[in-house]
């Protein structure tokens, strides 16, 4: 895996995928437990930032979720 470096911290590139309907395109990355091994979290924001805005949280929950 890719690692980037990210306002001083190491941080690992992960890969984006998409999900289409009717011409609507979400992007999403899937990351920690393996899906039959953890539960899943979904983490949704709506006002424009990015998904960097949920790193500190995805890095906490990775180990115990999918």
């Amino acid at each position: 895996m890719l690692s980037v470096r990210l306002k001083g911290a190491r941080r690992e590139a992960h890969l984006v995928q998409t999900a289409d309907h009717d011409g609507v395109a979400i992007a999403y990355e899937e990351r920690g437990r393996d899906p039959a091994e953890g539960e899943a979290v979904v983490l949704c924001e709506g006002l424009g930032y990015g998904r960097w805005m949920w790193n500190w949280q995805v890095d906490a929950l990775a180990e115990s979720y999918h």
